[in-house]
């Protein structure tokens, strides 16, 4: 028979062992996401919670139209476990950096019509990204199984809150509806059809692109017709050409975001982009067009 010692010994042994057992399995580190733009990863954020870790490979204050991806964003995606990108041209550039990776990007933006502005910047519409939601959810469950219930509880709570934001946002700029704009860059034509504003068209149409002198005549004639309110701009895009044709027009220069920036709160976050957006024009259009 064990002495009275002994026994204390190899209790005091077995402990660490019961202690190991007994305690939670720890927690995975956060799902590794690389995205081509802030918006996607916003998104992911909101699927993901503290379960997903997503950087983006265009910085902010920079186009993805003219992005050129450095040696940094290849070693970026090879280490990442997923890859999002939005697709229809808006950042075809990445497409080629996959074969850094062994799995291939995940575009979450609808199949789009060609050039169909409108459909590719699908983000900058809260009711339109509602259709983002699935796959995304499906893709981080497929690659961390365990929180497959999380992602599947957060995709029904992000749903609700873009539906909610959806109606905040009608309300906001519903004394604006009926307001002709014309934009620098053709990003937000989604967002006007959805709120009742009337996008003219855009002084850049397709990418990067120079506009013509017959382009801005044409441009230019049309918000006079329509007696446009505002000229949007972008901090990603050069605002010279736009100040200039405000300036013909006789109407503000209103700066808008469709990318988002983490450094600045109030446009950190995919709802909080979008109110401030919203506020920016309702700020600049007020009421309805006379």
């Amino acid at each position: 028979m064990l002495g009275t010692r002994a026994l204390r010994r190899l209790a005091a042994s077995a402990l660490p062992i019961a202690l190991a057992a007994a305690a939670p399995a720890a927690e995975p580190p956060p799902l590794r996401v690389v995205a081509t733009i802030e918006p996607l990863c916003m998104l992911a954020r909101e699927l993901g919670g503290e379960r997903v870790a997503c950087s983006t490979l265009v910085p902010a204050g920079a186009s993805p139209h003219a992005f050129e991806p450095r040696p940094s964003a290849m070693a970026a995606v090879a280490d990442a476990e997923l890859l999002l990108r939005a697709g229809n041209g808006v950042d075809d550039w990445a497409a080629p950096l996959a074969g850094s990776a062994h799995h291939d990007w995940l575009a979450l933006g609808p199949a789009c019509a060609v050039q169909d502005s409108d459909c590719a910047h699908f983000w900058v519409d809260p009711y339109a990204a509602l259709a983002a939601l699935s796959p995304l959810e499906a893709a981080l469950a497929e690659r961390d199984p365990r929180g497959r219930a999380f992602y599947g509880a957060r995709r029904i709570e992000s749903a609700l809150a873009l539906f909610a934001l959806d109606e905040e946002l009608a309300r906001s700029l519903a004394p604006s509806r009926g307001t002709a704009l014309i934009a620098f860059h053709p990003t937000f034509g989604g967002f006007a059809k959805r709120y009742g504003l009337v996008d003219l068209g855009a002084i850049e149409a397709h990418g990067a692109e120079e506009p013509t002198p017959r382009h801005l005549a044409e441009l230019i004639d049309a918000a006079r017709a329509a007696q446009a309110r505002a000229v949007l701009v972008e901090p990603q895009l050069d605002p010279h050409v736009a100040r200039i044709v405000a300036e013909e027009l006789a109407v503000p220069v209103v700066r808008v975001d469709s990318l988002g920036d983490p450094r600045d709160p109030e446009r950190a976050s995919y709802p909080a982009l979008l109110r401030w957006n919203a506020r920016q024009l309702a700020a600049a259009l007020g009421g309805a067009k006379p």
